[in-house]
């Protein structure tokens, strides 16, 4: 589906809010808020919001609430370069939610254990600033 098509969906089946995200990129998200701002759907019908999926071997998660593509600069970033990728994040008004560890430590195609430095576990605790959510909070253990 394009951008637009998935708006339409998600009203037809009676969503208000909707998180439009892809591996490494914030085109389709923006394009989606795009069609349903023109369409005049955002007031008050649905609310569309960006997001990009950080995708690597390490860890997948969604960066939600974004305007700007994100995106890790190889296939297994640092953990300094997980933490700059929340903080912008962050900077830029959004939030960073684990959506799972990468698929290659779970299928056999590397022998590596996923983890996440203790100091990104604090970092991704914050609250999306939009008025609809009063307390968003991710935890990870």
């Amino acid at each position: 589906m394009n951008p637009g098509q998935v708006v339409e969906w998600a009203l037809a089946y009676g969503y208000t809010a909707l998180v439009v995200s892809d591996h490494n990129t914030i085109v389709g998200g923006l394009e989606a808020k795009k069609y349903a701002d023109d369409k005049g759907y955002s007031n008050g019908t649905i609310v569309v919001i960006p997001g990009v999926e950080y995708t690597c071997c390490r860890v997948h998660m969604n960066l939600i609430g974004i305007n700007e593509t994100i995106r890790p600069s190889g296939a297994w970033p640092t953990d300094e370069e997980l933490q700059k990728a929340i903080k912008r994040t962050h900077e830029l008004g959004g939030i960073a939610v684990l959506n799972h560890w990468a698929w290659s430590h779970v299928t056999g195609l590397t022998l590596c254990v996923p983890y996440l430095p203790c100091s990104l576990s604090c970092i991704l605790h914050y609250r999306f600033p939009r008025s609809f959510f009063s307390a968003f909070r991710v935890a990870l253990y």
